[in-house]
């Protein structure tokens, strides 16, 4: 997939996390917490671990970690419960934009 075409995804998983973010209906407020809770500390995580030179990786090997970590946050969703993976990585989208987070590892 073209890089610019990796973009407008990002973009529109962005968008539709932040309109679903406003639908009351979509999740409990409890549980729309949590999964914001464990989308910021998975990237946090992932980010020290590229600042500490524990993970060795580019920006976009980086960004691929994170999208990576994000399918593996929703395979271990409990059972029952709706798969939340767009969900996710338009929240690690909206992380990302309101410049939280960097997928480009730190200048020497």
């Amino acid at each position: 997939m073209p890089l610019e075409k990796t973009f407008e995804l990002a973009v529109e998983l962005r968008r539709d996390y932040g309109a679903l973010v406003r639908s009351s209906r979509y999740m409990e407020t409890d549980e729309t917490r949590a999964v914001q809770s464990r989308v910021k500390s998975d990237a946090m995580s992932l980010r020290t671990r590229l600042m500490s030179g524990v993970l060795v990786a580019d920006g976009a090997s980086f960004h691929a970690r994170c999208v990576e970590q994000m399918d593996i946050s929703n395979a271990e969703r409990s059972a029952g419960l709706p798969d939340h993976s767009a969900y996710l990585k338009g929240c690690l989208y909206d992380i990302a934009d309101r410049c939280l987070l960097r997928f480009e590892p730190p200048v020497a």
